[in-house]
């Protein structure tokens, strides 16, 4: 099961883009990068490319984040239960 929100999100990324903490609720430490992927969206519909991460957290929650390739914002996407 799973939760999606798709809000923003602080995250303190490493010198090569890739998550290693982020701010929800509390601070949460990134232990492992599960997936990774870069999906182009509609673009025809003004989606822009967004590059995204599956990760798992030193607490042991798995969520999915993102970062917006137009303005370079993360967001929150799903957390999963």
């Amino acid at each position: 099961m799973s939760k999606i929100l798709d809000k923003p999100v602080r995250v303190l990324a490493n010198p090569d883009g890739v998550p290693a903490s982020f701010f929800y609720r509390r601070p949460q430490r990134v232990r492992e990068i599960l997936d990774q992927w870069i999906e182009v969206g509609e673009w025809w519909e003004g989606d822009c490319e967004k590059r995204s991460f599956r990760v798992k957290t030193e607490g042991g929650g798995v969520y999915e984040i993102y970062r917006r390739a137009s303005d370079g914002e993360w967001r929150l996407y799903k957390i999963y239960d």
